[in-house]
């Protein structure tokens, strides 16, 4: 067996490659829906634990699904969960989304929980992970240096704290979630809203200060192109579900009109 099946690690390499990384969303548990994505040559998928009802079991088949793809999971978080947090990571995720991080301390508890002692608390027996790099014991040297916990910022008062959940040490980005960040904002899908669009560019600015990595879930296609125009350095569109619904009312469309 090879001593690094599922290596080398990728994804905060990807991060600070300078390359701008396009991404879809995963939503449905069958490994052969992202399987597919995986091999259509999206840099990333997000798997969405959190508005699912996808289990740990699922995510490891997903997983196994993408393995030797060109497609590099990141995980959506159903919470900063420690023991959540863990179980992704001992299957070899490198990198996992959090939602509402509020504030520093909530940042720092998600670096606790993905790092090994002395950073943070993560407990040892790295599953999968390991065939990363060759073993459990190699894996736990360099472990703290692949994993990249990524707080998503999708509230106002993480906003008005954001500089605070910036200067964490061991954060590996941002993700920016508009839509609930409006509804915090009690300007719900209003996103082209003055006070919505000021909120938005504090993240980007903060993104910018502390150089940190942006990841983005764009609103639609013109909102994708915009945050690459703007140099954005992940940007989600899409997901599996909305791919098959829109093309099968598309086709199913074109017959209806044709027949008798």
């Amino acid at each position: 067996m090879p001593t690094a099946p599922l290596g080398p690690p990728r994804l905060k390499k990807l991060l600070t490659s300078g390359k701008q990384l396009i991404g879809t969303w995963v939503t449905c548990r069958d490994p052969f829906f992202v399987e597919t994505l995986a091999y259509l040559g999206y840099d990333v998928l997000l798997i969405e634990a959190e508005h699912t009802p996808l289990t740990m079991g699922d995510i490891e088949m997903m997983l196994i699904a993408m393995q030797g793809s060109p497609s590099v999971p990141i995980v959506r978080m159903p919470w900063n969960d420690q023991v959540a947090v863990k179980q992704v990571l001992d299957m070899g995720v490198e990198g996992m989304v959090v939602p509402f991080v509020m504030n520093a301390d909530e940042a720092r508890r998600l670096v606790s929980y993905s790092m090994y002692p002395p950073v943070g608390v993560r407990g040892i027996n790295p599953r999968r992970a390991q065939y990363s790099v060759g073993g459990p014991w190699e894996y736990a040297k360099v472990a703290n240096d692949i994993v990249c916990p990524i707080p998503q910022i999708e509230h106002i008062e993480a906003v008005r704290k954001i500089d605070e959940i910036c200067q964490v040490p061991g954060i590996a980005g941002l993700f920016l979630g508009p839509s609930d960040l409006s509804f915090s904002m009690n300007l719900p899908g209003q996103t082209d809203h003055p006070d919505f669009l000021a909120a938005r560019d504090k993240i980007w600015d903060a993104s910018r200060r502390h150089r940190l990595p942006l990841a983005v879930a764009a609103q639609s296609l013109g909102d994708a192109k915009m945050w690459l125009d703007r140099g954005a350095e992940v940007v989600f569109f899409g997901q599996d579900l909305r791919y098959m619904v829109e093309a099968a009312r598309s086709t199913l469309d074109e017959l209806t009109k044709a027949r008798r």
